[in-house]
């Protein structure tokens, strides 16, 4: 039984200039078929929510459905660690805070442990900073997913988070923000 699809690409899938096309033929398969309602989840990064394209293809979303962001400190560090561009993350922000105003999104953290050590505290406060920034906008989340990175090649010196310090992660976020989080 078909539960629901998932918007994901290689890339942002936001940046497809077809992208509003694109949900506008799910939506209506998910009108017309026989099949009973199936959710649609849109993963990303949100590097391009701000855009024309991305703000009117969400717009067609019922609020059963679904946009998972990733936000969180382990973005730019994987990103940096690994040679790709790193994104601006005050523009992030605002395009989270432009689509968590309309509906509630699932935060998706990611955090990541350097050479010699976890996951620094000043890391972590300004994740829970960001979070708390979040919510005063009047940004709905409607849980966080803490979770560490995958291993990266040799090269990279960027490596997993023990499960301990996630969890340790997960309760400080829940306790400082009142958002409903999980370990992943």
């Amino acid at each position: 039984m078909l539960r629901q699809v998932a918007l994901v690409g290689d890339a942002e899938p936001t940046l497809s200039g077809n992208f509003e096309e694109a949900v506008g033929h799910v939506f209506y398969e998910r009108a017309v078929s026989r099949l009973p309602f199936f959710k649609i989840v849109l993963f990303t990064d949100a590097t391009a929510l701000g855009r024309t394209e991305a703000q009117a293809g969400l717009k067609r979303f019922t609020p059963r459905d679904e946009v998972w962001v990733k936000f969180g400190p382990g973005w730019n560090a994987i990103a940096s660690r690994t040679g790709k561009a790193a994104v601006d993350a005050e523009q992030v922000f605002q395009n989270v805070v432009s689509v968590a105003r309309e509906r509630p999104v699932v935060l998706q953290s990611v955090f990541v442990r350097s050479e010699g050590g976890g996951t620094s505290a000043g890391e972590l406060a300004d994740y829970v900073a960001s979070l708390q920034r979040l919510l005063a906008t009047g940004a709905k989340i409607s849980h966080a997913q803490i979770c560490s990175a995958p291993e990266l090649a040799p090269a990279h010196p960027c490596a997993q988070v023990r499960l301990a310090t996630l969890v340790e992660i997960a309760t400080r976020v829940r306790k400082e923000t009142r958002v409903p989080t999980g370990v992943f």
